[in-house]
């Protein structure tokens, strides 16, 4: 039912091949949106807001009426009475103004007074922590209380007696989560410095095991005027399908301006049809070339969409995005760089169910010069390869310029597509496509389920895209200074920095010819430019102090270092630990290890190495033999054997690097000969330790599962 109202809706919606009048398609539009609500009325059945009344009343009131700092803030009245005191309602207080918060702004929770007021220190360090200025906060609430308010803002603040399916089950898998516990979330990045650009954070988005969900958050801009973007750094969890950035052009429709919505069948089209800005498919930094920039002012709307699947049987995940955004002086730019989703829109289109390799080709044509940067391509789980070309002058398939199978980070041909992280083939100096030339995408997916496949929005479905960044009209000179980093340790020495094209200008403190000395620069943030032929490549360089070597903590096995650094990486015997990123890593096995830190990227030290032995944790006992896990890495034919001498109590347990059990194989009285075991295919990319203790004696098993 909902593929086919899909269907139909989109017809209506881009108007492909249809003979509908603009009032057929109105009333059409309606009542698809109509059934959809029916479909979800039988969800909602609680009011929010009526909840966090409550908890206001009981346990804020007095304590807010008694800060200086709440200035025109009054909880006593009715519940709609306090709701209109707190929702769009600007505080009288001049940080918040000048922060632009208002004491619950819908959608938008960390510009949001209320909820740092409320912080019993779950809320990470936002740049809205309070100041002096605004008070102490009030740590009288739970967990699970403040997460209830953080949820409700996110999905745009619902009123008394107003209920919301999404936000319930927000809430419901939240509460679950802090009570039985979940899947690792990610720890906050920095953020941009001040007068280098700000931080966006959408999450976290609590996520029931198994489930998948796609959802668009809209929110202004955070820039007093025109300001150019000319770098966009995304970080997100491993289960995040994509992240799509857009600015809102005011074709879509259906969306509320504030708050976090679901994306589905009846407003796809909104989504995928604005401006694009970005597309990050995993965790990347995008910097865009020297002479170009988004352009973005105060009125700049963007539209976030974040599509999320929890691949754990078990667990709830809270799934987050950090979104850093950097700028540049205006009038830097030269051309204003485009992103482009290039989505193929046969509605008819199926992948069969014949287990056969299906190959799609879609033509894509230009009516301007296309400079391109970028290109990289989208499909989900059924895709096996995906190329694009250029088009010959006849209109057929010339040239490849994309290869699906090719890491082009790497420079080498992986042997098969990744649809989950597909390579990204970057143009230095761009690739030009004149007027009329054109590009061929062309997909290959092979389907060897029940059902033929079409175009949806989960991983079940499919899609056919290509991403594409440029700039149109007249070509300018690619200009890079290639080896420049972000941060230097002030002991560093000089640094020869590599200029394309050689024979422009570089200036800024510390440079002197084409080198740059952190030493000479000194202490603190600094602009380097290079210039050449009117382009101007604009760079921020922080000067850091080295940080102090680490001292490791041995208590029994579990090692921690100071928690004031903001990066961690644990190695076991030279190797790094996947997902051993916290000031504290439980060890899993013996062995000699040793912790990197930074305060700052790019200015980083490595701790003394520390030799862990595990008392208790043996490779041999007198009652087992032959505790074998093979093939190693992981994959799904993956067991984990072992031999008992004698009937013997056996517990068998999966744990992760933080101590966590992931699963639990056995644990009961076991009968002698040899036993196996499987683990399920829902586990997550990491390093785990297979522990199994027969008669009180414990064996331990590295288990790798790759990407």
């Amino acid at each position: 039912m909902y593929a086919l109202l899909l269907k139909a809706y989109l017809y209506c919606s881009i108007k492909i091949d249809t003979s509908y009048s603009n009032s057929d398609i109105m009333i059409l539009r309606s009542l698809f949106t109509f059934c959809c609500l029916l479909l979800l009325q039988a969800q909602l059945n609680a009011a929010t807001f009526d909840d966090i009344y409550e908890v206001l009343q009981e346990k804020c009131t007095d304590a807010l009426l008694a800060d200086d700092a709440t200035g025109n803030l009054d909880l006593n009245g009715t519940a709609q009475e306090v709701y209109d005191a707190l929702v769009g309602v600007t505080p009288d207080n001049e940080s918040a103004q000048e922060k632009k918060w208002q004491w619950v702004k819908p959608g938008a929770p960390y510009k949001s007074l209320l909820l740092f007021k409320l912080d019993n220190g779950i809320i990470e360090d936002e740049d809205g922590v309070l100041d002096a200025t605004m008070g102490e906060a009030i740590t009288t609430l739970t967990n699970i209380e403040l997460e209830t308010i953080r949820q409700w803002i996110f999905f745009g603040c619902p009123g008394p007696g107003q209920t919301d399916a999404a936000l319930l089950n927000a809430v419901n898998w939240a509460e679950e989560y802090y009570l039985d516990g979940g899947l690792a979330g990610i720890p906050r990045p920095p953020a941009p410095d001040p007068g280098e650009g700000y931080q966006i954070h959408l999450g976290p988005i609590f996520m029931d095991a198994n489930e998948e969900r796609e959802y668009v958050l809209r929110q202004k801009a955070d820039f007093d005027g025109e300001t150019e973007v000319n770098r966009m750094d995304v970080i997100m969890n491993q289960q995040s399908h994509h992240f799509i950035l857009n600015e809102v052009t005011g074709s879509g429709g259906n969306q509320p301006e504030d708050g976090l919505i679901g994306v589905n069948f009846f407003n796809v089209t909104d989504v995928l049809f604005e401006k694009s800005l970005g597309v990050w498919q995993y965790s990347d930094d995008i910097r865009l070339p020297a002479g170009t920039a988004y352009t973005w002012d105060e009125n700049t709307m963007l539209q976030l969409d974040y599509h999320i699947k929890n691949y754990s049987l078990t667990g709830v995940l809270p799934a987050d995005v950090y979104l850093n955004i950097y700028t540049q002086p205006n009038g830097t730019a030269a051309k204003e760089m485009k992103s482009e989703l290039l989505v193929y829109l046969d509605l008819d289109w199926e992948v069969p169910a014949d287990g056969v390799p299906h190959t799609y080709t879609d033509f894509i044509n230009n009516s301007n010069q296309w400079n391109i940067w970028m290109l990289s391509s989208h499909t989900h789980k059924l895709g096996t390869d995906f190329d694009i070309f250029r088009q010959t002058s006849g209109g057929g398939i010339g040239e490849q310029i994309y290869e699906g199978f090719y890491n082009y980070e790497e420079g080498y041909d992986v042997g098969y597509y990744d649809w989950e992280h597909p390579a990204n083939r970057y143009f230095e100096p761009y690739m030009i496509l004149e007027p009329g030339d054109g590009l061929v995408q062309q997909a290959t997916y092979l389907n060897s389920g029940d059902e033929p496949v079409g175009f949806g929005l989960t991983t079940d479905d499919e899609m056919f895209i290509s991403i594409m960044q440029y700039y149109s009209g007249e070509e300018i000179p690619y200009v890079e200074v290639g080896n420049l980093q972000d941060n230097y340790c002030i002991q560093t020495g000089s640094v020869e920095l590599a200029l394309t094209p050689e024979g422009g200008v570089l200036e800024g403190p510390g440079i002197s010819g084409n080198t740059f000395n952190p030493a000479e620069a000194g202490l603190g943030d600094h602009v380097v430019t290079y210039t050449y032929e009117d382009v101007v490549g604009y760079y921020y360089v922080d000067v850091v102090e080295t940080p102090e070597v680490p001292v490791i903590n041995n208590e029994g096995g579990f090692l921690s270092v100071s928690d004031d650094y903001n990066y961690y990486q644990w190695y076991l015997d030279g190797t790094a630990l996947y997902g051993a990123n916290n000031y504290y890593v439980s060890a899993p096995t013996s062995g000699l290890y040793e912790v990197v830190v930074a305060r700052d990227a790019g200015c980083d030290v490595t701790s003394e190495w520390t030799y862990v032995v595990l008392e208790g944790v043996e490779d041999v006992t007198d009652n087992t033999s032959g505790f074998h896990l093979a093939p190693n890495p992981f994959t799904a034919e993956t067991q984990i054997t072992y031999a008992l001498n004698n009937s013997s109590t056996v517990s068998l347990s999966v744990v992760d690097l933080t101590g966590r059990t992931i699963a639990t194989l056995a644990n009961q009285e076991v009968q002698n000969g040899m036993m196996n075991y499987q683990i399920g295919e829902d586990l997550a990319a990491g390093i785990y330790m297979v522990h199994l203790t027969v008669d009180g004696e414990t064996q331990v098993r590295k288990l790798i599962k790759q990407q």
